[in-house]
């Protein structure tokens, strides 16, 4: 069996389109894990200064 050129024409679309709902999987469990994202801590400065600057530079 072979393609058309049409046919490798959609396969290229169908791999590319396959490829990035893989990555938006990965990146959804990475965020949902707490492997990926971003994190905000308010506080005041002074607590912060002193008990959790050294907790953080530790990690």
């Amino acid at each position: 069996m072979q393609l058309t050129d049409k046919g490798l024409e959609l396969l290229y679309f169908v791999e590319k389109s396959y490829n990035n709902l893989i990555i938006a999987e990965r990146n959804m469990l990475e965020t949902e894990t707490l492997e990926r994202g971003k994190l905000s801590i308010g506080m005041p400065s002074n607590i912060g200064s002193f008990f959790l600057f050294d907790k953080i530079m530790t990690l």
